[in-house]
Formats: structure tokens, sequence, C-alpha cells
């Protein structure tokens, strides 16, 4: 029986060399040196999958979205159409996973030799031939500068890369844009090149990861072993050999031929018979503990266990938002401390590549998640509550706040085709300007000098654009209300620009204002314009009060209120003191109010609300009344 024996030890020692649970391969230690050769490096990456998506996860993030540049829209398009030329994104996301192996370069090609220093301006429009990535094993850095002063201490003077012919090319590090991994301590006992290229995600995570994968091969090992058979046949070792292959081969021809397992049952008391049994695993816990391993994985390489998986949340309520938005703090921090300073060395020489001047050009890496419809209306709403607050400042020319607007409305795409349909309005309407504007400026005075042009009627009597819908049916911008165009014209007279005729006496808005300030008697009210649609909408959807149709007037009685409170020798609650032209466009306003709501009373004719509109001098809050035909102002002062 001795043979039995042997064969059996045998064969037990044959599987114990196949067993994964004890092969060194997995068993064995899982630490790899501290520093590396390509080789193992490579290997360790290309040898697991959870590996690769710990590498390539941080890498795709970085670049997925990209970058949006702020310039104009020629450069913008020159300097799109560069990077696709060069496929500067997929090779930027390739030198972002040599990165996490060890550290990889972006090599700038252009013609000339390559030993010499590249400077910014020496590129023209087309300049750049390639850009190219090499990993850290494929470049050797020559000469380490040792001097504490310079500020390329630990730097090589020079790059060293075998050439198609097998020779040494050397490449000047004004050319080389190296993608480096974390700092090593410093005073830490290694090479230069070492210390230059420093740590590597796949060092810091290779631990974890192989324990990971061990974990999913023992659970595969077990499912196998749990379709084993085990069959008990008695007095096994003093069988006959010929005759136990045969009474195996009758068990085995059962399960193939008849799907069951046919074997000899026991005979009494002392006959156990065979014994055919499936091998028993318990599963409960398993599941739980291959978790276990890949969140320490997820721990590891900062990465949410949602991304790393693919895995939906667990958990009630659970969204794995709050996962997201932690990961994407961690992709942002990533490019602007690793990714930003590699590109910000390129693009000096991209920008001159694509013909574009560097200095009219910025850019900041596009945003990571993409908005639902209800973000981007909410951001909608919150951009422009912060536009109407930047204009309310009066700090930024209107022409110049014009353009910025539409760039803004241009590159967020909020109304598609705007910028083609802009650059076929002339400029001086696109951004706003008045080509009829007399620059009398805001002394309601010199109305009647030069071509007598209205503030009332021209944006408030001021060079500022005046801001209305298209389709406004108010009094067009840059007629007079002196113009005989106007329904609201008021007559001219024959004395050097006086005016003798229309209702509550002759003169202009100015002389009308001048003798409601004065003390003069009474006068019916003065119209100036009527209220644009645009107007009407806002008052009616913030206070219900229905203006459309109405006439937009002048108030000896509000006049004369506004300016004893709030003129120069009045309280002057407001930012500063009325001026007689605030009082004029205080009448016209309301076509560019930004905000309404309703006043605290109502006035003798009709309700009453208050609005909000800005111009050059500020932002004015006017009390208007309404009556049956008409809106006028009751009250106006300065906003602070």
């Amino acid at each position: 029986m001795a043979w039995i024996t042997d064969s059996l030890r045998g064969a037990i020692e044959a599987v114990g060399r196949l067993n994964p649970f004890t092969r060194a391969g997995l068993g064995g230690s899982t630490a790899l040196p501290g520093i590396f050769t390509h080789q193992l490096a490579i290997a360790a990456y290309m040898a697991s999958g959870m590996m690769k998506k710990v590498i390539s996860i941080p890498a795709e993030d970085r670049v997925r979205e990209w970058r949006d540049w702020q310039a104009d829209a020629k450069a913008i398009e020159a300097i799109e159409a560069e990077e696709r030329r060069l496929s500067l994104q997929a090779k930027v996301q390739e030198a972002e996973n040599l990165r996490g192996i060890g550290g990889g370069a972006l090599i700038i090609i252009t013609a000339g030799d390559h030993a010499s220093e590249l400077k910014p301006d020496q590129v023209r429009k087309g300049g750049i031939v390639a850009v190219n990535v090499v990993s850290r094993w494929q470049i050797t850095g020559k000469d380490w500068i040792k001097d504490l002063a310079s500020p390329r201490y630990g730097e090589p003077t020079m790059w060293e890369m075998q050439g198609d012919k097998g020779d040494q090319v050397r490449i000047h590090p004004s050319r080389v844009i190296c993608f480096r991994g974390a700092r090593l301590p410093a005073g830490s006992a290694v090479a230069d090149d070492e210390a230059f290229w420093g740590d590597s995600r796949l060092l810091r995570v290779y631990t974890e990861v192989t324990r990971s994968d061990e974990t999913q091969a023992w659970f595969a090992a077990l499912v196998r072993k749990a379709k084993l058979l085990r069959i008990g046949i008695p007095d096994l070792d003093s069988r006959d050999p010929e005759q136990l292959n045969k009474r195996i081969e009758v068990i085995a021809l059962g399960e193939s031929s008849l799907n069951a397992t046919v074997y000899r049952s026991s005979g009494g008391q002392d006959d156990a018979g065979e014994t055919i049994t499936d091998y028993q695993v318990t599963w409960a816990g398993i599941p739980a503990m291959m978790d276990a391993f890949d969140q320490r994985v997820s721990a590891v390489s900062d990465i949410p266990f949602t991304r790393l998986l693919g895995r939906s949340p667990a958990g009630m309520n659970a969204t794995g938002q709050h996962d997201m938005d932690n990961w994407n703090k961690a992709v942002v921090s990533g490019q602007k401390l690793e990714t930003r300073p590699c590109l910000e060395q390129l693009d000096p020489f991209l920008i001159r590549s694509a013909g574009a001047d560097p200095a009219k050009v910025t850019w900041k890496f596009a945003p990571l998640s993409v908005p639902t419809e209800k973000e981007e209306a909410d951001t909608f709403n919150v951009t422009m509550d912060a536009v109407t607050k930047l204009q309310a400042t009066g700090a930024i020319p209107d022409e110049a706040f014009a353009k910025g607007l539409q760039n803004l409305m241009t590159e967020r795409e909020y109304i598609p085709g705007l910028d083609q349909a802009l650059a076929d309005i002339p400029e001086n309407e696109r951004f706003g300007l008045n080509p009829d504007d007399d620059g009398t400026g805001d002394d309601p005075s010199k109305l009647q000098a030069g071509k007598e042009g209205d503030p009332a009627s021209a944006g408030g009597g001021t060079n500022v654009p005046a801001r209305r819908a298209v389709n406004d049916g108010g009094v067009p911008t840059g007629s007079s209300p002196f113009e005989d165009g106007n329904k609201h014209h008021w007559g001219r007279g024959a004395r050097g620009g006086q005016f003798k005729s229309g209702p509550g006496g002759g003169g202009s808005p100015g002389d009308y204002v001048g003798r409601a300030i004065g003390g003069g008697r009474g006068q019916k009210q003065r119209p100036v314009g009527d209220v644009s649609p645009s107007a009407a909408r806002l008052v009616k959807q913030r206070t219900g009060i229905d203006i459309a149709g109405k006439e937009l007037r002048l108030d000896h009685s509000g006049i004369a209120h506004a300016w004893k409170n709030h003129g120069p020798e009045g309280k002057v609650h407001g930012a500063k003191a009325l001026t007689k032209g605030d009082l004029v466009r205080a009448a016209t306003g309301l076509n560019q109010a930004t905000d309404v709501r309703p006043a605290k009373s109502r006035g003798m004719n009709g309700p009453r609300f208050e609005a909000t509109y800005t111009n050059r001098r500020g932002t004015m809050t006017v009390i208007y009344e309404t009556s049956s035909k008409a809106v006028y102002p009751m009250n106006a002062w300065w906003v602070k």
C-alpha cells in the first residue's frame, strides 16, 4: 500500500504548488523596493486593473473638461486649433499618467538645435513642430545643480535622450516640461534623479492594491473550490487500483450522462458504503471583507469608493454627492498645484505658435461637473444679480461694461447665436452708444443750447448708454420731446430756444424743474415719454400694478418734494445731493429700472411703487405714483 501513500503525498505536494493560498506570488511580501526600476513600475501598473484605475482616474479627471480661454474670439479659435493640432489634451493626460507611475515629461519640438535654450519670443506662428511625451526613464539629467543660491537647485543643466540612431541627443531644460511626483523628504539618501522625480502615486498605493487583488484571487479560488465533489470510499487504501479507477469512472459517467451521482449506499451497520458531498463554503461576511480591502485602497489613493469601484453609494438617503464634491475639490487642488504649473511653462510657446499675444490671453480650468437645467437657471439668476450690483457701483464705464457683459453671455452660451447676431450690429448700437448724443451732460440748462437733446429721453441726460429693450415702445433713445416727430412735442418758440406752447406752461424740462423748485405756482404735469413694455412687465410682475401704455410725466409737487428733502440744501439722505438734471431723469429712469418693489404708502391719485435704476452717476431710487393715464416721480434720492 506504499504506492497509494506515496501517490497521495505526491499529489498533495503537486497541488500545494498550485494552491493560490500558498503561492509566494500572493502570500509573500507585498512591498516593492522604495525606489524601483522602470521594469518594476510598468509591470506593477500593467498587472493590475485596480492599479490602472488608481493611476488613470486622477489623470483623466484633471484634463477631462480641459480649460476655458479668455481672449478675443479669433485668438481663442487660433489657440484651440493649435491645441488640437498638437493633440495637447491627450498628451497632457499621458504625462499625468506617467506622473502617477513615476514621472514623465513633455518635450517641445521646434526647428533648430534642441541643445540650445528656447525662449518664447523665438517662437513664431506654427513654430512648435510637436509636443511629445516621454517617461522619466527615457531621459537622463546631466550635471545636477548643487548651488543652494540657484533657483534651479536640484535640477539638471542638460537632459540627454537616446536618439533613433543610438546616439545621445542633448535637450535644453527650457524645452522639457517635467511632470513630477510629490517631493521626497529633505535629506533622503537617494540619487539626484530620484530626488528630482519624487514620490509616485503607484508606490504609495502598491501595497493596498496588491492586498485587494489577493483578496479577489482568494475569493475566486473559493468559488472554484465550492464546485468540488468530496467522494468518500471505505477502505480506500486497500482497494485494487484498477478497481478503484473503474469505480471513479462510473461515478463521473453518471454525473456526465445522467446529471446524477451514482454511488453505493450503506448496506447496513457494518457496511458504511460510499459518501459523496459538496464542499461547503460559508459565504456570509465575505463581500464585506472584500469591500474593506477596496475601501482601504480608496482611502490611500484619495479616490471616493463610488468613483473608484463605479458603485452606487450605500446607506439610507445616500446620493454620493458629498463624496463627489470632495473628489472634485481634490482634482481642482491637483490641477492648481501640479497640472497648471506645467501648462504655464508651455503656454508662452503655445500661444505664440497659435499667432496670439500672451499678454492678452488668460485661462482657467473648465468646471468638472455638468450642471442640471435647474442649476443652470439658478446660476444665471445669481450671475445677473451680481451683474446688476456691479453696474450699480458705477465703477466700470458703460461701454466697457456692455462689452464685458456681452462676452459673458457669449462664453456661457446663455443665448445661442448671440455672438453672430451682435457682430451684425453697428458698434455704436451694439454697445449702447447714442450716435446723436449731444454731450450736454447733467446740466438741464444746456438742453436749450446746440441740438437741445433732452436728458429725459436720452437715457437720463448723460453720455451714459441707455439700456432698453429693442422692442420697447417708449420714446426712442435720442429723440427729444422738442422734435416734431415726437407726440410729446412741446413747441418751439422764436426766441433763442425758448418754448411757449404745450401743457403746463412754456420752456424746457429744465425750466419746468426750475419753476418747481423755485416755489412758483403749481404747474400741470409735463409728458416726457411713454412707459416701455419691458418696464411695464417688470412693474406688473413685482407689484401687480398695471402701467402699460401710460405716459411718463414730470410732476410739480413731486419735484419740489424731492428737491426739498434730497437737494443741496435738503437733508440729503442719499449718497449725494440731487441736481436739476437728476430730477428730469427721475421720470424717464423707470424704463431703465433694474429693481421694482411696492411702496409703503398709497398716492392721492393711485398706487405707488419704488424703482431703482443706474447710470454713470450712480444708483437712484425713485418713488413713482400712478394715475389713470400717467406715471410720475414723487420722490428720489441717490443710493448710498
